[in-house]
């Protein structure tokens, strides 16, 4: 039995098709070669930059994942994560929302959003260490303190990307 705010991912692909319609986008399903990780009856649409940059993945499951690049998000089966998630697409695709991608030593760290319009170093890096805090990852905070890192800023418009450096030995 379904919870009361319990949602059929694949009855909103309409939905997200409506709000993407500007860009080019594929549909696919575990028919189609390197989407057999998909279950029958689900679904997965790409959405196309326009500018070259990453694509857009939308996994359509039981529950929405989004994937750019290496930065990927998951939203449960509810209409309150479908509507966050709508909302987090359409300020990406407007560029209000980017995908921050730490890396140390060439090695991913952690991924998440920032909701903003333009990398601001400060602000970014007080929210990695909150974001790797919160997921208990603490030891990553002491050897980015050490080694230093890498955060790739990704934003629909890839011209707007930028990369901010971590010196080893500078985060406070």
């Amino acid at each position: 039995m379904k919870e009361k705010n319990q949602i059929t991912t694949t009855d909103k692909l309409g939905e997200i098709k409506a709000q993407l319609k500007k860009f080019k986008s594929n549909i696919y399903t575990n028919a189609d070669e390197g989407y057999d990780y998909l279950k029958n009856g689900f679904c997965c649409l790409e959405v196309k930059n326009p500018t070259g940059g990453d694509d857009l993945y939308i996994d359509l499951e039981k529950g929405f994942s989004l994937a750019c690049g290496e930065w990927e998000g998951h939203y449960e089966a509810t209409e309150d994560d479908y509507a966050k998630m709508m909302r987090d697409i359409d300020r990406f695709v407007k560029n209000e929302l980017y995908l921050a991608v730490v890396y140390m030593s060439e090695e991913w760290i952690c991924s998440f959003t920032v909701a903003n319009s333009r990398v601001d170093k400060a602000p970014l890096v007080k929210q990695m260490k909150d974001f790797l805090h919160s997921a208990d990852a603490d030891e990553f905070i002491r050897m980015i303190k050490k080694e230093g890192a890498v955060i790739t800023c990704t934003f629909w418009n890839r011209d707007r990307n930028r990369e901010v450096k971590i010196a080893k030995g500078t985060l406070a």
